[in-house]
């Protein structure tokens, strides 16, 4: 998931078997599938394997990870659908607050390495430093300037979720269930701005 979030478009490519032999195991199995040919016809590159040391397998089983993304959309969809509205607010700001992070280790990586894997990242669609502005908005209650925020970024994405299947770059499964918990947060605050911008209206 880390590489899959931190790498950009640039490594999600098909790639031949001269690149693919960077890995020991990848260059056994193109050994033992490689030809020569000569007078006598084809002989198998290899002509004998020995092997010097046998591994161990490791047996421990590891948690899928996806699986806590879907539990925090389903704690997301619970707060809402019952209506939580102060548990909303701290659900909300701490899922924005650590994905706004994320956004600005990922606009790091970017524009302040030298890494050129890091660059071309679309994750930066979803998990943006921008999300800091909603916090902001809802701590200031401004409630206009939020409204127009949050219809630009449910644009944004809604675009990602339209266009995911075409990006150039493959988003990790765990991410998925975030983005869909992103739109049903600002989706939330956007009732809430209209409601509140409406209100306004009606009291002035």
């Amino acid at each position: 998931m880390g590489i899959d979030l931190v790498l950009g478009q640039k490594i999600d490519v098909l790639v031949n078997n001269e690149n693919l032999m960077f890995l020991p195991l990848n260059v056994e199995q193109i050994f033992d599938q490689s030809f020569v040919h000569s007078k006598e016809g084809e002989k198998n590159l290899i002509k004998s394997k020995n092997t010097l040391l046998e591994s161990f397998n490791n047996n421990t089983k590891s948690s899928n990870i996806g699986v806590f993304s879907w539990i925090m959309l389903a704690i997301t969809l619970m707060l809402i659908v019952f209506n939580f509205d102060k548990a909303i607010g701290v659900w909300s700001s701490l899922n924005l607050f650590i994905i706004g992070l994320l956004g600005m280790f990922l606009v790091f990586m970017w524009i302040g390495t030298d890494h050129n894997a890091t660059k071309m990242n679309f994750n930066l669609l979803w998990g943006s430093p921008f999300h800091f502005i909603l916090i902001y908005c809802l701590i200031k209650g401004s409630w206009i300037i939020t409204y127009w925020y949050l219809i630009l970024s449910l644009i944004l994405i809604f675009t990602t979720i339209l266009f995911w299947f075409t990006l150039t770059q493959e988003f990790n499964s765990f991410v998925k269930p975030i983005i869909l918990q992103l739109v049903i947060i600002y989706y939330y605050y956007f009732k809430k701005c209209s409601f509140q911008i409406n209100l306004g209206k009606t009291n002035g």
